[in-house]
């Protein structure tokens, strides 16, 4: 699961609660990079942890 964020604490609970749940988690970098999660863009959907970061190697 992609996550983006700027504060290394929140990044960090976030982190656990999505491996609490089974998914992992993938930071993939500030929280202005959230703009690639949603619909229409190119994180958006399901992918693999290992898609998600040939993806954002793309975006950068």
């Amino acid at each position: 699961m992609p996550i983006a964020g700027d504060d290394a604490n929140a990044i960090a609970v976030a982190s656990r609660l999505v491996r609490e749940v089974g998914f992992e988690p993938v930071v993939i970098g500030p929280l202005a990079m959230g703009k690639y999660l949603m619909p229409g863009t190119p994180l958006a959907g399901e992918h693999t942890p290992e898609q998600i970061r040939q993806i954002v190697a793309t975006l950068k």
